[in-house]
Formats: structure tokens, C-alpha cells, sequence
């Protein structure tokens, strides 16, 4: 059975949301996908691998059923961020402090760290930490993580 049809934002793209009620957002977005990722979720929302922006909230997509969602919700992924030049700075630290990573929590880093930035422009390394401290790095590089969105910050600031 099929949900009713509704119009969600995806990216800052309107799309058509139809899918099963059960089907999870996790889910539903990696069909939308050629991500590889799928393999990578724990699907319990436990590792944050899968976060997105919901309503400008960072949630785990794999809990998040498509039944929960409503007409006019607003997703967004790490993906649709590097397409906001503003957002440039915060992905080029990733890619400097993390590039011997295995970046399966990346995309929930930066989410993250994007709401903190916005929140926050000049946060502590201990609210960095907090705010990151829900996504699980595989790695144990927590301290690049920090690192990367502390520089992130500092560009940021330079270039308001």
C-alpha cells in the first residue's frame, strides 16, 4: 500500500513522496540514489551514519518512516550541502583533516556541524564535541573532526 502522495523538499528540490508508510527515509533517499552507502547503516539508529536535516533538525533517516513524514517537509543530505558555496569552507576542512578516513560518518559530521555553525559561528572545541558526540566514527578521529570543523569556523568567520 501506498502512502498518499506528497511533496517534500529534498536538497532544496521539490520531489514527489510516494512510497510505502513502513519504507524508511534512510531508504527511500538511497533509492533516489546511487550511493553505495547502504551497506554501511547500522539501520538502528545507533551510528548516525544515515543523519539528514528534517526540518532543519539532524535526525538518523533510518528510523524516520515515510509514513511520519508530512506534505511540505524539508530534507536535507551532506550532498545537497556541497552544493552551497558558502558551505565550501566546512567541506575542505573535512577533505583535509579526514582524507585517510573511511568518511562513513562524514555525512552525519557535516550536518551536524553545519547546524552548530549556523547556531553557533564560533563554538568551543566542548560543543564541538557535543555536538558530534551522537555520530559514530569507525575511525576513533574525533579529534581531526573537531580539528576540521574548528578551521571550518575560523574560514567561515573570515568570509561571513
Amino acid at each position: 500500500m501506498l502512502t498518499g502522495k506528497r511533496s517534500v523538499t529534498i536538497n532544496g528540490e521539490t520531489s514527489s513522496l510516494e512510497s510505502p508508510p513502513e519504507m524508511s527515509l534512510c531508504d527511500f533517499l538511497l533509492e533516489k540514489s546511487s550511493s553505495p552507502q547502504k551497506e554501511k547503516i547500522c539501520r538502528e539508529g545507533n551510528c548516525g551514519a544515515c543523519a539528514v536535516m528534517l526540518n532543519g533538525e539532524l535526525v538518523n533517516s533510518c528510523i524516520i518512516l515515510c509514513g511520519q513524514l508530512s506534505d511540505g517537509d524539508a530534507i536535507g543530505t551532506s550532498e545537497g550541502c556541497k552544493e552551497i558555496s558558502s558551505l565550501a569552507p566546512l567541506h575542505d576542512c573535512f577533505l583535509q583533516e579526514e582524507r585517510n578516513a573511511c568518511k562513513r560518518c562524514q555525512s552525519g559530521m557535516i550536518l551536524a556541524a553545519k547546524i552548530l555553525l549556523q547556531k553557533k559561528p564560533s563554538p568551543t572545541r566542548n560543543e564541538i564535541a557535543e555536538t558530534i558526540s551522537g555520530i559514530l566514527c569507525p575511525c576513533l578521529r574525533y579529534e581531526k573532526i573537531i580539528t576540521a570543523i574548528e578551521k571550518a569556523s575560523n574560514l567561515l568567520g573570515e568570509h561571513p
